[in-house]
């Protein structure tokens, strides 16, 4: 019985001292970009939730390192983004071909300036390389690029239902210059509700392509849905992993939906009711004097991020300096190796500096 119990204080203290010492792990950059070298950070992990700044220009070199890293070394393959199906076709078809105008004219959500660009450029020729395996899937609600996924769907030659040719003729026609246009609740609710009314006559007329129309339709995120739109994230995500019998998955959000500690988030309901039974890590974005985050004319050192860190001013000073970023651009440290505390409801932090 001592032995056993020797054993067991042995083992258990074996698994404590390697959660302790798991050491930073830094973003390094080369001719490629930046490079993520994750060490020990990451093992026995499956679900990948990442609370991005939308607005920092570090943001999308960390998601391109992030999705090569999961790639080649945990053979992650979907990648979930903040964006509806729509947008999530787009990208898609765009991945597969390197065909840009399937990604503008409107120009998508993160691909709509000279950076987003390059993210999706960049990974257009990794996603070459793989044989084509990475696929973005979309959870969030639709953008007016629906009615361009629509507008390709149409099926060529094919004569347009009586009833379908109101509806038709108005995706046809209306405006779709910016993706969150003015008409962009009106044209969405229009659309769907004659998508509810004649779904017999749709599926009839876009034929083996409805299925992706349909998804983008029955979309449970909508506009008008707003303040469940966790709840609805949280129900797409659900739908996709099922359907495509996922086993892993990255998933990037803005960092409002990533706090398991409040319990409307996505990050909570994905902990409470796992989409797929592995393990799951949270991870939280920091990032001072960022490049493309507004800075206050009297902000001596501006720090972005979860507001419950961002308000800790001693922890953050410890934090960046324990991290040594001067030779890196951003590095990823466990909350348990910093001065704050693990109730704020991530396991990782990404540390970026400029």
């Amino acid at each position: 019985m001592t032995k056993y119990l020797f054993y067991f204080l042995f083992l258990l203290g074996l698994a404590h001292h390697t959660a302790y010492c798991q050491e930073p792990a830094y973003f390094r950059s080369d001719s490629t970009g930046l490079n993520l070298d994750a060490n020990s950070l990451f093992d026995n992990a499956g679900c990948y939730i990442v609370g991005e700044l939308h607005d920092a220009r570090i943001t999308p070199e960390i998601k391109l390192a992030f999705i090569k890293y999961l790639h080649e070394r945990k053979g992650v393959n979907d990648v979930f983004m903040e964006v509806g199906h729509a947008a999530a076709y787009l990208y898609n078809s765009y991945l597969n071909t390197g065909d840009t105008a399937f990604i503008t004219h409107p120009s998508l959500v993160y691909a709509s300036n000279a950076d987003g660009m390059s993210f999706w450029k960049r990974l257009y020729e990794y996603n070459s390389t793989t044989g084509f395996a990475i696929a973005i899937h979309g959870f969030d609600f639709e953008r007016m690029e629906f009615v361009k996924v629509l507008r390709l769907l149409k099926p060529a030659g094919k004569n347009v239902p009586d009833q379908l040719k109101a509806v038709v003729h108005y995706l046809d026609t209306i405006n779709i210059a910016r993706v969150n246009g003015h008409n962009l609740v009106n044209s969405y609710a229009r659309t769907r509700h004659q998508f509810q009314l004649f779904k017999g006559d749709f599926s009839s007329y876009y034929g083996d392509d409805f299925s992706i129309a349909d998804e983008i339709m029955a979309n449970e995120n909508t506009y008008e849905a707003y303040k469940a739109r966790n709840e609805n994230m949280y129900a797409e995500v659900q739908k996709q992993v099922s359907r495509s019998k996922m086993t892993s998955f990255l998933l990037f959000a803005g960092a409002a939906h990533c706090n398991k500690m409040d319990k409307t988030s996505l990050a909570s309901r994905l902990t409470v009711v796992p989409v797929i039974p592995k393990k799951m890590l949270v991870i939280a974005m920091l990032c001072k004097n960022c490049d493309g985050i507004h800075l206050n004319d009297n902000d001596v050192h501006h720090f972005s991020g979860p507001k419950e860190y961002c308000k800790d001013k001693a922890a953050l000073d410890a934090t960046f300096r324990r991290l040594k970023l001067s030779k890196f651009h951003a590095g990823i440290i466990s909350v348990a190796k910093t001065g704050f505390s693990a109730e704020n409801g991530v396991d990782l932090l990404i540390i970026a500096d400029k």
